[in-house]
């Protein structure tokens, strides 16, 4: 089968390669480097024999042009005439322009309107707004800079420099431990010479103010008197029975004698920088009558050993004794109280005890008196010379106790 359609195969090959050489004797002569030498030509045929392909089929052959069309026409050329002589394109009217705007007779659109005097204005006007504006802006950058070399910082960091700097002046003034408690207290001395010193609390920033009483509350004076340790001592006046204290440093330690005028002994103090405590006011009073000592109106039958107990200087600052009861108090004012404390009854009263007679007494420098007696329902007593009557009556708990 395949034997027989060979050869039809081969001659209808020959008779394209003998068609494509009539029509493109160019590419049957040259031949491709890569295929070698070209085959031997086919024996002539009649050319009429010889089938021939639709133009649009063959691959060389050319294609056809229209002679027909007429040639395309140059832009600007005038229908019907000469392609040689241009027309400039038609430029609408301003009219129309303005109409398709939406914009009347008499109405520009933005952009188009001109000065009145429909004139422009001149270089040198412009070069001299030119040179003014120049000039604003250097002296603008001038002022600027001149402001900022003079303030460099805005209003509000100035605010936040002063505040940060209270802050650490705060922080650095600020004691790290608490402030310490004033007291304000009165106590008795003794002159034995086996007692020890009495002990006054300093504080750093505080001022402590020593009085010096005798038994009957009148100011005793300081003649002379001498200190050591880091602390300032000032008298008032020469004479005076007041000192004031400070300590200069933080954990000062020191003490005091001082002569006082009539007394053969020397009344020595100790004082102590503390950060829980200070007096700010501290009464000592000396056991003993001073020069300036008043005598009492009624002598007292029971002295005791001492001008003044623990109790009485308890009551004479205002703090009533443990388990004592609080008396109600008529007939006289609120300044007199009074306290019993088993069959001993306290009274603390400005004005002076007339009657019953007392055991034992003290008084401060302002004027307060404590009296200490057997219980009685009436007290006598004087006041500037006025005598006037106290009731006690009734029963109640002293400071909830």
């Amino acid at each position: 089968m395949v034997c027989k359609r060979l050869p039809l195969f081969v001659s209808l090959v020959a008779l394209g390669c003998a068609g494509f050489g009539a029509v493109s004797p160019s590419y049957a002569q040259e031949a491709p480097p890569s295929l070698g030498a070209a085959p031997p030509a086919p024996p002539a045929q009649d050319p009429a024999a010889i089938p021939s392909l639709p133009p649009s089929l063959s691959p060389t052959a050319p294609q056809a042009v229209d002679t027909t069309s007429p040639p395309p026409v140059p832009l600007g050329t005038p229908m019907g005439g000469n392609a040689s002589t241009p027309v400039a394109p038609s430029v609408p009217e301003l009219g129309d322009v303005l109409g398709s705007q939406g914009l009347g007779d008499g109405e520009l659109p933005p952009g188009f309107e001109l000065p009145v005097d429909q004139s422009l204005p001149d270089a040198e006007e412009v070069e001299a707004e030119t040179a003014k504006k120049k000039e604003a802006e250097i002296r603008q950058r001038a002022f600027d800079a001149a402001l900022t070399g003079m303030f460099p910082l805005r209003p509000d960091e100035i605010r936040r420099v002063l505040e940060m700097g209270d802050e650490i002046q705060q922080a650095k003034e600020t004691p790290l431990f608490p402030t310490p408690n004033p007291e304000s207290v009165f106590t008795t001395i003794s002159l034995d010479p086996g007692e020890k010193p009495l002990v006054i609390k300093t504080a750093m920033g505080h001022v402590t103010t020593l009085s010096i009483v005798d038994a009957s509350g009148q100011p005793w004076p300081i003649l002379d008197i001498s200190w050591a340790g880091n602390f300032d001592i000032q008298q008032p006046e020469s004479g005076s029975n007041m000192l004031r204290v400070t300590p200069t440093s933080e954990f000062a330690t020191g003490n005091v004698s001082m002569r006082l005028a009539g007394l053969n002994v020397p009344v020595i103090m100790a004082f102590r920088a503390d950060r829980e405590n200070v007096h700010v006011r501290i009464d000592v009073q000396v056991p003993e009558l001073g020069p300036n000592g008043i005598a009492p109106l009624i002598a007292n039958n029971n002295p005791s050993a001492s001008s003044g107990d623990s109790k009485l200087a308890s009551i004479l600052e205002g703090v009533a004794p443990t388990k004592a009861k609080k008396l109600d108090v008529s007939g006289i004012d609120g300044r007199t109280s009074a306290y019993q404390l088993g069959k001993q009854m306290y009274v603390r009263s400005p004005y002076t005890l007339l009657s019953p007679a007392w055991s034992s007494s003290v008084r401060s420098a302002d004027g307060m008196n404590v009296y200490s007696l057997e219980y009685t329902p009436v007290l006598l007593l004087s006041d500037k010379g006025k005598m006037v009557r106290a009731y006690l009556s009734g029963e109640e708990q002293a400071n909830g106790q």
